[in-house]
Protein backbone atom coordinates (compact mmCIF):
# COMPACT_ATOMS: atom_id res chain seq x y z
CA UNK A 1 0.00 0.00 0.00
CA UNK A 2 1.17 3.65 -1.09
CA UNK A 3 1.10 5.83 1.99
CA UNK A 4 2.97 9.27 2.12
CA UNK A 5 3.07 12.95 3.64
CA UNK A 6 4.39 16.60 2.49
CA UNK A 7 6.01 18.17 5.66
CA UNK A 8 6.44 21.55 3.96
CA UNK A 9 5.56 23.28 0.65
CA UNK A 10 7.27 26.61 -0.11
CA UNK A 11 8.37 28.83 -3.26
CA UNK A 12 11.89 27.20 -3.03
CA UNK A 13 11.47 23.98 -0.96
CA UNK A 14 9.53 20.62 -0.72
CA UNK A 15 10.03 18.30 1.80
CA UNK A 16 8.20 14.84 2.64
CA UNK A 17 8.14 11.10 2.93
CA UNK A 18 6.39 8.12 0.74
CA UNK A 19 6.40 4.93 1.25
CA UNK A 20 5.17 1.35 -0.22
CA UNK A 21 4.42 -0.68 2.76
CA UNK A 22 4.48 -4.07 0.81
CA UNK A 23 7.97 -3.52 0.08
CA UNK A 24 9.06 -1.03 2.81
CA UNK A 25 12.78 -1.27 2.06
CA UNK A 26 12.22 0.04 -1.66
CA UNK A 27 12.49 3.29 -2.25
CA UNK A 28 9.47 4.63 -4.01
CA UNK A 29 9.07 7.90 -6.28
CA UNK A 30 7.15 11.01 -5.88
CA UNK A 31 5.86 13.64 -8.87
CA UNK A 32 6.22 17.16 -8.47
CA UNK A 33 3.53 19.28 -10.51
CA UNK A 34 3.66 23.03 -10.89
CA UNK A 35 0.17 24.74 -11.98
CA UNK A 36 -0.68 21.11 -13.18
CA UNK A 37 3.13 21.20 -15.08
CA UNK A 38 5.32 17.86 -14.00
CA UNK A 39 8.97 19.73 -13.19
CA UNK A 40 10.38 17.23 -11.38
CA UNK A 41 10.26 13.04 -10.55
CA UNK A 42 11.68 12.45 -6.72
CA UNK A 43 13.18 9.21 -5.41
CA UNK A 44 12.63 8.95 -1.66
CA UNK A 45 15.68 7.70 -0.59
CA UNK A 46 17.04 9.98 2.11
CA UNK A 47 17.02 8.22 6.15
CA UNK A 48 14.57 9.78 8.36
CA UNK A 49 15.49 7.80 11.92
CA UNK A 50 12.51 7.98 13.96
CA UNK A 51 10.49 6.22 10.93
CA UNK A 52 13.15 3.51 11.74
CA UNK A 53 11.00 2.73 14.77
CA UNK A 54 7.70 2.56 13.04
CA UNK A 55 6.20 -0.74 12.42
CA UNK A 56 5.98 -1.71 8.16
CA UNK A 57 8.69 1.28 7.54
CA UNK A 58 11.90 -0.72 7.12
CA UNK A 59 15.33 0.61 7.17
CA UNK A 60 14.02 4.34 7.23
CA UNK A 61 14.61 5.38 3.92
CA UNK A 62 11.99 7.19 2.72
CA UNK A 63 11.90 10.57 2.64
CA UNK A 64 12.12 13.16 -0.13
CA UNK A 65 14.01 16.89 -0.28
CA UNK A 66 13.79 18.73 -2.71
CA UNK A 67 15.47 22.52 -3.76
CA UNK A 68 13.83 24.96 -6.41
CA UNK A 69 16.11 27.14 -8.42
CA UNK A 70 15.13 29.77 -9.29
CA UNK A 71 11.89 30.05 -6.59
CA UNK A 72 8.70 30.13 -7.58
CA UNK A 73 7.36 33.72 -8.54
CA UNK A 74 5.46 35.26 -6.21
CA UNK A 75 3.62 37.29 -8.43
CA UNK A 76 0.63 35.11 -8.68
CA UNK A 77 -0.96 32.34 -6.55
CA UNK A 78 0.53 29.01 -7.95
CA UNK A 79 -0.49 25.59 -7.34
CA UNK A 80 1.95 23.03 -6.07
CA UNK A 81 1.13 19.10 -5.95
CA UNK A 82 2.89 16.00 -4.59
CA UNK A 83 2.17 12.60 -6.43
CA UNK A 84 2.54 8.78 -5.93
CA UNK A 85 4.37 8.34 -9.58
CA UNK A 86 3.11 5.31 -10.24
CA UNK A 87 -0.59 6.06 -9.63
CA UNK A 88 -0.82 9.60 -9.49
CA UNK A 89 -2.52 9.60 -6.15
CA UNK A 90 -2.04 13.02 -4.28
CA UNK A 91 0.05 12.50 -1.06
CA UNK A 92 -0.99 13.65 2.74
CA UNK A 93 -1.25 17.39 2.87
CA UNK A 94 0.27 17.28 -0.94
CA UNK A 95 -1.59 19.88 -2.98
CA UNK A 96 -1.07 23.90 -1.71
CA UNK A 97 -1.67 27.06 -3.27
CA UNK A 98 0.96 29.13 -2.51
CA UNK A 99 -0.45 32.49 -2.58
CA UNK A 100 0.76 35.64 -4.61
CA UNK A 101 1.49 39.15 -3.14
CA UNK A 102 -0.85 41.40 -3.42
CA UNK A 103 -3.50 39.21 -5.34
CA UNK A 104 -6.38 37.82 -4.25
CA UNK A 105 -6.41 33.64 -3.38
CA UNK A 106 -8.14 31.35 -5.73
CA UNK A 107 -10.80 29.18 -4.10
CA UNK A 108 -9.20 26.18 -1.77
CA UNK A 109 -8.00 23.94 -4.91
CA UNK A 110 -8.15 20.92 -2.84
CA UNK A 111 -11.86 21.64 -1.38
CA UNK A 112 -15.04 20.39 -3.17
CA UNK A 113 -16.82 22.50 -6.39
CA UNK A 114 -20.15 24.07 -5.38
CA UNK A 115 -23.33 21.49 -6.18
CA UNK A 116 -24.22 24.13 -9.04
CA UNK A 117 -20.83 24.47 -10.65
CA UNK A 118 -21.41 23.16 -14.29
CA UNK A 119 -20.01 19.86 -14.76
CA UNK A 120 -18.80 18.79 -18.57
CA UNK A 121 -17.46 15.90 -19.85
CA UNK A 122 -13.75 15.79 -20.36
CA UNK A 123 -12.47 16.18 -24.16
CA UNK A 124 -12.12 13.33 -26.33
CA UNK A 125 -11.23 15.41 -29.42
CA UNK A 126 -9.34 18.26 -30.59
CA UNK A 127 -12.60 20.52 -31.25
CA UNK A 128 -14.00 19.19 -27.64
CA UNK A 129 -10.78 20.47 -25.71
CA UNK A 130 -10.51 24.08 -27.39
CA UNK A 131 -14.49 24.59 -27.00
CA UNK A 132 -14.45 23.86 -23.25
CA UNK A 133 -11.56 26.89 -23.06
CA UNK A 134 -14.99 28.69 -23.12
CA UNK A 135 -15.14 28.41 -19.55
CA UNK A 136 -11.51 29.58 -18.86
CA UNK A 137 -10.90 32.07 -16.06
CA UNK A 138 -7.14 33.51 -16.09
CA UNK A 139 -7.64 34.30 -12.53
CA UNK A 140 -8.61 31.14 -11.65
CA UNK A 141 -5.68 29.37 -14.08
CA UNK A 142 -6.14 25.90 -15.89
CA UNK A 143 -6.12 23.41 -13.18
CA UNK A 144 -9.65 25.08 -11.70
CA UNK A 145 -10.90 24.66 -15.30
CA UNK A 146 -9.99 20.84 -15.23
CA UNK A 147 -11.59 20.32 -11.90
CA UNK A 148 -15.14 21.24 -13.51
CA UNK A 149 -14.69 18.07 -16.17
CA UNK A 150 -15.42 14.89 -15.12
CA UNK A 151 -13.20 11.87 -16.35
CA UNK A 152 -14.55 9.06 -14.93
CA UNK A 153 -15.51 7.79 -18.98
CA UNK A 154 -11.97 8.89 -20.03
CA UNK A 155 -8.61 7.15 -21.02
CA UNK A 156 -5.36 8.17 -21.84
CA UNK A 157 -5.60 7.31 -25.42
CA UNK A 158 -8.79 9.66 -25.51
CA UNK A 159 -6.82 12.45 -23.41
CA UNK A 160 -3.90 12.01 -26.40
CA UNK A 161 -5.85 12.12 -29.07
CA UNK A 162 -7.99 15.16 -27.78
CA UNK A 163 -4.81 17.07 -27.26
CA UNK A 164 -2.58 15.89 -29.60
CA UNK A 165 -4.59 14.49 -32.32
CA UNK A 166 -2.94 10.93 -32.03
CA UNK A 167 -2.46 8.36 -29.84
CA UNK A 168 1.37 8.52 -29.54
CA UNK A 169 3.29 11.48 -29.23
CA UNK A 170 7.04 11.05 -29.00
CA UNK A 171 7.47 13.25 -26.12
CA UNK A 172 4.51 13.24 -23.46
CA UNK A 173 5.15 9.91 -21.33
CA UNK A 174 1.34 8.72 -20.23
CA UNK A 175 0.51 7.01 -16.91
CA UNK A 176 -1.05 3.95 -17.59
CA UNK A 177 -3.54 4.85 -15.28
CA UNK A 178 -7.81 4.92 -15.25
CA UNK A 179 -7.66 6.98 -12.11
CA UNK A 180 -10.20 10.47 -13.37
CA UNK A 181 -7.27 12.48 -10.89
CA UNK A 182 -4.17 10.97 -12.51
CA UNK A 183 -5.90 11.63 -15.93
CA UNK A 184 -6.87 15.00 -14.72
CA UNK A 185 -3.31 15.81 -14.34
CA UNK A 186 -2.01 13.95 -17.02
CA UNK A 187 -4.70 16.66 -19.07
CA UNK A 188 -3.08 19.14 -17.62
CA UNK A 189 0.53 18.42 -17.61
CA UNK A 190 -0.20 17.28 -21.74
CA UNK A 191 -1.91 21.18 -22.50
CA UNK A 192 1.33 22.79 -20.79
CA UNK A 193 3.72 20.77 -22.76
CA UNK A 194 6.55 22.19 -25.52
CA UNK A 195 4.67 19.80 -27.93
CA UNK A 196 1.45 21.18 -27.39
CA UNK A 197 2.91 24.61 -28.12
CA UNK A 198 5.11 23.42 -31.25
CA UNK A 199 1.84 21.91 -32.58
CA UNK A 200 -0.67 24.88 -31.73
CA UNK A 201 -1.89 25.96 -34.98
CA UNK A 202 -2.30 22.51 -36.28
CA UNK A 203 -4.30 21.17 -33.32
CA UNK A 204 -6.23 24.41 -33.63
CA UNK A 205 -7.10 24.34 -37.23
CA UNK A 206 -7.64 20.55 -37.36
CA UNK A 207 -10.28 21.13 -34.37
CA UNK A 208 -12.38 23.73 -37.11
CA UNK A 209 -12.24 22.26 -39.98
CA UNK A 210 -15.61 23.70 -41.25
CA UNK A 211 -13.67 26.92 -41.44
CA UNK A 212 -11.92 28.83 -44.66
CA UNK A 213 -8.21 28.98 -43.33
CA UNK A 214 -6.90 32.85 -44.33
CA UNK A 215 -2.85 31.87 -44.18
CA UNK A 216 -0.92 35.31 -44.11
CA UNK A 217 3.23 34.91 -45.08
CA UNK A 218 4.01 38.02 -43.21
CA UNK A 219 7.52 38.50 -44.99
CA UNK A 220 9.24 40.70 -42.54
CA UNK A 221 9.05 44.68 -43.66
CA UNK A 222 6.28 44.13 -45.97
CA UNK A 223 3.14 45.76 -44.64
CA UNK A 224 2.65 43.01 -42.91
CA UNK A 225 2.29 44.68 -39.57
CA UNK A 226 -0.55 47.46 -41.33
CA UNK A 227 -2.25 44.72 -43.18
CA UNK A 228 -2.65 42.33 -39.51
CA UNK A 229 -3.59 45.57 -38.12
CA UNK A 230 -6.91 45.82 -39.89
CA UNK A 231 -7.34 41.90 -40.09
CA UNK A 232 -7.56 40.89 -36.76
CA UNK A 233 -10.48 43.01 -36.05
CA UNK A 234 -12.76 41.47 -38.79
CA UNK A 235 -12.02 37.61 -38.30
CA UNK A 236 -11.32 35.22 -35.78
CA UNK A 237 -7.37 34.43 -35.34
CA UNK A 238 -4.28 32.31 -33.93
CA UNK A 239 -0.95 33.76 -33.63
CA UNK A 240 1.87 32.58 -34.39
CA UNK A 241 3.35 33.67 -31.45
CA UNK A 242 1.39 31.59 -29.70
CA UNK A 243 4.34 28.87 -30.46
CA UNK A 244 7.15 30.61 -28.27
CA UNK A 245 6.26 30.72 -24.38
CA UNK A 246 8.77 33.25 -23.93
CA UNK A 247 6.45 35.65 -26.07
CA UNK A 248 3.35 34.47 -24.22
CA UNK A 249 3.08 32.59 -21.08
CA UNK A 250 0.53 29.83 -20.48
CA UNK A 251 -2.07 32.07 -18.86
CA UNK A 252 -2.59 34.28 -21.48
CA UNK A 253 -1.85 31.58 -24.18
CA UNK A 254 -4.82 30.03 -23.22
CA UNK A 255 -6.87 33.38 -22.69
CA UNK A 256 -6.06 33.96 -26.49
CA UNK A 257 -7.13 30.78 -27.17
CA UNK A 258 -10.39 31.32 -25.24
CA UNK A 259 -11.32 34.54 -27.16
CA UNK A 260 -10.74 33.08 -30.64
CA UNK A 261 -13.24 30.31 -29.29
CA UNK A 262 -15.72 32.64 -28.43
CA UNK A 263 -15.08 35.00 -32.30
CA UNK A 264 -15.43 31.51 -34.37
CA UNK A 265 -19.23 31.53 -33.60
CA UNK A 266 -19.06 35.02 -35.88
CA UNK A 267 -16.88 34.08 -38.24
CA UNK A 268 -16.52 31.21 -41.58
CA UNK A 269 -12.67 32.32 -41.69
CA UNK A 270 -10.10 31.95 -39.05
CA UNK A 271 -6.87 33.91 -39.59
CA UNK A 272 -3.58 33.14 -39.17
CA UNK A 273 -0.85 35.77 -38.58
CA UNK A 274 2.55 36.16 -37.36
CA UNK A 275 5.94 35.64 -39.58
CA UNK A 276 5.37 32.18 -40.59
CA UNK A 277 7.31 30.73 -43.89
CA UNK A 278 5.12 29.43 -46.63
CA UNK A 279 7.41 25.76 -45.95
CA UNK A 280 5.99 25.88 -42.79
CA UNK A 281 2.30 25.93 -43.72
CA UNK A 282 2.76 23.21 -45.82
CA UNK A 283 4.67 20.72 -44.20
CA UNK A 284 2.55 20.87 -41.75
CA UNK A 285 -0.32 19.98 -43.90
CA UNK A 286 -2.44 23.39 -43.02
CA UNK A 287 -3.07 24.89 -46.88
CA UNK A 288 -6.09 22.85 -48.72
CA UNK A 289 -7.79 23.72 -52.00
CA UNK A 290 -10.44 26.09 -50.04
CA UNK A 291 -7.87 28.23 -48.20
CA UNK A 292 -6.80 31.50 -48.83
CA UNK A 293 -2.88 31.89 -48.63
CA UNK A 294 -1.43 35.55 -49.84
CA UNK A 295 2.04 37.58 -49.18
CA UNK A 296 3.28 41.11 -49.50
CA UNK A 297 6.54 41.53 -51.55
CA UNK A 298 9.23 44.94 -50.95
CA UNK A 299 11.80 45.66 -53.34
CA UNK A 300 14.65 43.65 -51.34
CA UNK A 301 16.63 46.59 -51.49
CA UNK A 302 14.20 48.79 -48.86
CA UNK A 303 13.38 45.13 -46.96
CA UNK A 304 17.64 45.37 -46.19
CA UNK A 305 17.29 48.70 -45.12
CA UNK A 306 14.10 49.06 -43.05
CA UNK A 307 15.07 45.80 -41.58
CA UNK A 308 18.08 47.41 -40.06
CA UNK A 309 16.35 50.78 -39.32
CA UNK A 310 13.61 48.69 -37.69
CA UNK A 311 16.62 47.00 -35.05
CA UNK A 312 18.23 50.40 -34.50
CA UNK A 313 14.79 51.82 -33.64
CA UNK A 314 13.75 49.17 -31.07
CA UNK A 315 17.08 49.00 -29.50
CA UNK A 316 17.24 53.07 -29.34
CA UNK A 317 13.93 52.35 -27.49
CA UNK A 318 14.46 49.69 -25.28
CA UNK A 319 17.74 51.12 -23.86
CA UNK A 320 15.92 54.18 -23.04
CA UNK A 321 13.08 52.03 -21.19
CA UNK A 322 16.08 50.15 -19.83
CA UNK A 323 14.11 47.08 -20.60
CA UNK A 324 14.82 44.73 -23.68
CA UNK A 325 12.04 42.40 -25.56
CA UNK A 326 13.20 38.99 -26.44
CA UNK A 327 13.82 39.55 -30.12
CA UNK A 328 16.19 42.63 -29.26
CA UNK A 329 18.06 40.48 -27.12
CA UNK A 330 18.72 38.26 -29.98
CA UNK A 331 19.65 41.20 -32.13
CA UNK A 332 22.13 42.13 -29.35
CA UNK A 333 23.96 38.55 -28.65
CA UNK A 334 24.46 38.98 -33.44
CA UNK A 335 25.57 41.77 -33.27
CA UNK A 336 27.92 41.31 -29.94
CA UNK A 337 26.46 44.36 -28.16
CA UNK A 338 26.16 44.44 -24.23
CA UNK A 339 22.59 45.82 -22.70
CA UNK A 340 23.11 49.45 -21.85
CA UNK A 341 20.06 51.74 -20.45
CA UNK A 342 19.82 55.43 -21.37
CA UNK A 343 20.03 57.63 -24.52
CA UNK A 344 21.81 56.04 -27.52
CA UNK A 345 22.74 58.65 -29.72
CA UNK A 346 22.20 59.01 -33.70
CA UNK A 347 25.63 59.19 -34.97
CA UNK A 348 26.18 55.66 -32.49
CA UNK A 349 23.50 53.72 -34.25
CA UNK A 350 23.84 55.60 -37.62
CA UNK A 351 27.34 53.30 -37.45
CA UNK A 352 26.21 50.51 -35.96
CA UNK A 353 23.33 50.21 -38.91
CA UNK A 354 25.94 50.94 -41.29
CA UNK A 355 27.80 47.85 -39.66
CA UNK A 356 24.77 45.58 -39.59
CA UNK A 357 24.07 46.57 -42.99
CA UNK A 358 26.99 44.44 -44.37
CA UNK A 359 26.30 41.18 -41.51
CA UNK A 360 24.62 38.60 -42.95
CA UNK A 361 24.04 37.42 -39.69
CA UNK A 362 21.74 40.32 -39.48
CA UNK A 363 20.67 40.87 -43.31
CA UNK A 364 19.68 37.35 -44.74
CA UNK A 365 20.38 36.84 -48.28
CA UNK A 366 17.51 36.43 -50.54
CA UNK A 367 14.84 37.52 -47.13
CA UNK A 368 11.68 37.01 -49.64
CA UNK A 369 12.62 33.87 -51.46
CA UNK A 370 13.44 31.92 -47.65
CA UNK A 371 10.20 33.20 -46.66
CA UNK A 372 8.37 32.24 -49.46
CA UNK A 373 9.67 28.31 -49.33
CA UNK A 374 13.50 28.58 -50.12
CA UNK A 375 15.42 28.40 -53.66
CA UNK A 376 16.06 30.52 -56.55
CA UNK A 377 12.73 32.78 -58.17
CA UNK A 378 12.40 30.58 -60.29
CA UNK A 379 11.48 27.48 -57.63
CA UNK A 380 9.49 29.42 -55.33
CA UNK A 381 7.85 31.14 -58.29
CA UNK A 382 6.34 27.46 -58.97
CA UNK A 383 5.61 27.30 -55.59
CA UNK A 384 3.25 30.01 -55.70
CA UNK A 385 1.39 28.69 -58.73
CA UNK A 386 1.57 25.27 -56.88
CA UNK A 387 -0.61 26.89 -54.30
CA UNK A 388 -2.21 29.58 -55.21
CA UNK A 389 -0.48 32.18 -53.27
CA UNK A 390 -2.05 35.73 -54.21
CA UNK A 391 0.98 37.80 -54.14
CA UNK A 392 0.69 41.58 -54.31
CA UNK A 393 3.63 43.91 -53.73
CA UNK A 394 3.80 47.27 -51.45
CA UNK A 395 2.86 49.93 -54.67
CA UNK A 396 0.26 47.96 -55.06
CA UNK A 397 -0.66 47.43 -51.32
CA UNK A 398 -3.21 49.99 -50.62
CA UNK A 399 -5.54 49.19 -53.38
CA UNK A 400 -5.35 45.52 -52.70
CA UNK A 401 -6.30 46.12 -49.34
CA UNK A 402 -9.23 48.33 -50.81
CA UNK A 403 -10.47 45.97 -53.19
CA UNK A 404 -9.83 42.48 -51.24
CA UNK A 405 -10.52 43.25 -47.30
CA UNK A 406 -12.46 46.72 -47.79
CA UNK A 407 -10.41 48.73 -45.57
CA UNK A 408 -10.65 52.38 -47.10
CA UNK A 409 -8.53 53.54 -44.10
CA UNK A 410 -4.92 55.29 -44.85
CA UNK A 411 -2.36 53.98 -42.63
CA UNK A 412 1.45 53.05 -42.03
CA UNK A 413 1.81 50.61 -38.87
CA UNK A 414 5.06 49.85 -36.97
CA UNK A 415 6.78 52.89 -39.31
CA UNK A 416 10.95 52.99 -37.93
CA UNK A 417 12.86 56.23 -37.42
CA UNK A 418 14.91 56.41 -41.12
CA UNK A 419 18.50 56.14 -39.67
CA UNK A 420 19.88 54.41 -43.27
CA UNK A 421 18.20 55.69 -46.29
CA UNK A 422 19.99 54.81 -49.98
CA UNK A 423 21.39 57.88 -50.41
CA UNK A 424 23.24 57.95 -47.14
CA UNK A 425 24.56 54.26 -47.08
CA UNK A 426 26.63 55.11 -50.23
CA UNK A 427 27.11 53.56 -53.77
CA UNK A 428 29.19 50.68 -52.66
CA UNK A 429 26.43 49.42 -50.30
CA UNK A 430 23.87 49.59 -52.31
CA UNK A 431 25.78 47.39 -54.85
CA UNK A 432 26.81 44.96 -51.90
CA UNK A 433 22.72 44.38 -51.65
CA UNK A 434 22.28 43.88 -55.17
CA UNK A 435 24.37 41.40 -55.15
CA UNK A 436 23.44 39.47 -51.76
CA UNK A 437 19.27 40.05 -53.22
CA UNK A 438 19.77 38.77 -56.84
CA UNK A 439 16.74 36.44 -56.45
CA UNK A 440 15.08 38.03 -54.26
CA UNK A 441 15.22 41.10 -57.32
CA UNK A 442 14.07 38.38 -59.90
CA UNK A 443 11.04 37.53 -58.08
CA UNK A 444 9.72 40.95 -57.04
CA UNK A 445 10.51 42.17 -61.18
CA UNK A 446 8.47 39.25 -61.96
CA UNK A 447 5.68 40.01 -59.96
CA UNK A 448 5.90 43.44 -61.10
CA UNK A 449 5.88 43.35 -64.52
CA UNK A 450 2.55 40.74 -64.46
CA UNK A 451 0.79 43.54 -62.09
CA UNK A 452 2.07 46.12 -64.93
CA UNK A 453 0.50 43.74 -67.77
CA UNK A 454 -2.73 42.75 -66.03
CA UNK A 455 -3.19 46.09 -64.53
CA UNK A 456 -4.61 44.17 -61.48
CA UNK A 457 -3.47 44.32 -57.71
CA UNK A 458 -2.18 41.31 -57.28
CA UNK A 459 -1.76 38.06 -59.09
CA UNK A 460 -4.15 35.75 -57.66
CA UNK A 461 -4.45 33.24 -60.50
CA UNK A 462 -1.79 31.82 -61.38
CA UNK A 463 -2.93 29.50 -64.95
CA UNK A 464 -0.79 30.32 -68.09
CA UNK A 465 1.01 32.96 -66.13
CA UNK A 466 3.89 30.42 -64.63
CA UNK A 467 5.92 29.86 -67.82
CA UNK A 468 6.50 33.80 -68.53
CA UNK A 469 7.30 33.74 -65.23
CA UNK A 470 9.68 31.29 -64.74
CA UNK A 471 10.92 32.77 -68.30
CA UNK A 472 11.50 36.17 -66.57
CA UNK A 473 13.33 35.22 -64.27
CA UNK A 474 15.35 32.01 -64.90
CA UNK A 475 18.87 32.64 -65.01
CA UNK A 476 21.95 29.88 -65.54
CA UNK A 477 22.28 27.17 -62.76
CA UNK A 478 26.11 29.14 -62.39
CA UNK A 479 24.82 32.23 -61.57
CA UNK A 480 22.34 31.39 -58.97
CA UNK A 481 23.89 32.12 -55.11
CA UNK A 482 25.40 29.18 -53.96
CA UNK A 483 24.21 29.34 -50.15
CA UNK A 484 25.50 26.46 -48.42
CA UNK A 485 23.70 27.08 -44.87
CA UNK A 486 22.69 29.90 -42.73
CA UNK A 487 24.94 29.92 -39.85
CA UNK A 488 24.58 30.04 -36.16
CA UNK A 489 24.17 33.31 -35.48
CA UNK A 490 21.93 33.80 -38.77
CA UNK A 491 19.77 30.95 -37.93
CA UNK A 492 19.25 32.58 -34.66
CA UNK A 493 18.45 35.68 -35.81
CA UNK A 494 16.44 33.93 -38.68
CA UNK A 495 14.16 32.99 -35.78
CA UNK A 496 13.77 36.17 -34.00
CA UNK A 497 12.48 37.49 -37.29
CA UNK A 498 9.89 35.32 -37.11
CA UNK A 499 8.39 37.39 -33.61
CA UNK A 500 9.01 40.59 -35.10
CA UNK A 501 6.30 42.66 -36.45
Amino acid sequence: MLRGHVDLITASFVTGWAIDTDQPNKPVEVCLFVEGRKIAQILCNQLRPELRSKPGFGDGKHVFRFSRVPPLSSSMPTRVTVRHATTGRILGNGDAVLNGDGHELPPDLGADLPPDSLRISAPATSRQMFMSLLLYDRRQGLYNLLRQMDFTASSVETLLTATFDEVTPPVIEALATSDPAALRDMLSEMLLSEEFRRSILRLFLGAFPEKRRLLFVHIPKCAGSDLAAHLVSRYANISERLRTPHWINDRNMFEILSTTVRQLHFCDSILVTGHINLADYLSQGLVRPTDHVFTILRDPIDIAISQVNYILTRLKSDASHGKYQPDTDVWLRVLDLEKVSGDLSDPFLLDLGMRALLDRNVVLPNTMCDWLGGGDATTVLARLAQNQVEVTNTQNYPQWRRQRWGVEAETRRNESTRFLTRDNIGADKVAYLHDLSREDAKLYRTVGSILSKTGECSVERWTDRTDAASRHSSVPASARPQNGGTSGKAAEHKRSLQQTN
